[in-house]
């Protein structure tokens, strides 16, 4: 994957018929660590990403959907997700009310 932000990268033949597509946000080619923003589809682990300007490939090794952006507080998926768990009771047939 380029050092070049907000590359797209996909998964699929090709990028016109990809499964899942995404932007890169931020590279770390010494760790091998991708983050990406505006994703489209689900990636899929041991498939490889592709670069749609690089050409570079690399096979995910494990993907994370909630991730903690730490140095990135625009998302806090986990924490939120943690949170709702403690306080909404989806064992109730409709918890939200009569349809």
């Amino acid at each position: 994957v380029s050092q070049s932000r907000y590359e797209i990268v996909y998964q699929g033949a090709n990028l016109a018929y990809a499964t899942a597509t995404a932007e890169v946000k931020h590279w770390i080619p010494e760790t091998n660590n991708l983050e990406v923003i505006n994703v489209k589809g689900n990636f899929e682990s041991a498939a490889n990403l592709i670069g749609s300007q690089s050409n570079t490939r690399y096979t995910i090794a494990s993907l994370d959907d909630l991730a903690d952006l730490v140095d990135y507080d625009d998302s806090d998926n986990r924490i939120i997700q943690t949170e709702a768990n403690t306080f909404i009771d989806l064992s109730e047939i409709n918890p939200f009310g009569v349809p």
